[in-house]
């Protein structure tokens, strides 16, 4: 009888470690930093989207995407190359990629 207690108890304990740890890595908040990355990559590109033109904050691009890439490795890539691609796109082309990649990086937007 004391031995299923122990087991029980051992069991409990896995357990109940092992949930806190899914729990909180689940629950992990990204870094002031990274929040700030995704806001300016999203604001770059919606400024792309409304006026058609590149911003002078595209030029910030390499370090928004060395910010993401440690913890967002995805979007960092997304992000790079299409980043790298308004670089080189015609004028005409720039709402039609920015609108593209908004959508490939899933950025909530309000513009039509």
């Amino acid at each position: 009888m004391r031995h299923i207690q122990l087991i029980m108890l051992l069991c409990l304990f896995v357990f109940a470690t092992s949930s806190g740890c899914s729990q909180s890595s689940r629950q992990e908040t990204t870094s002031p930093a990274v929040d700030e990355a995704l806001r300016s990559a999203q604001s770059i590109l919606e400024f792309c989207v409304r006026t058609g033109k590149r911003g002078d904050e595209l030029d910030n691009y390499k370090q928004i995407v060395d910010t993401l890439r440690p913890t967002h490795r995805g979007m960092a890539d997304i992000l790079g190359q299409g980043f790298e691609e308004l670089l080189t796109v015609s004028e005409s082309e720039i709402t039609t990629t920015a609108r593209r990649i908004m959508a490939q990086a899933q950025f909530e937007s309000d513009i039509d």
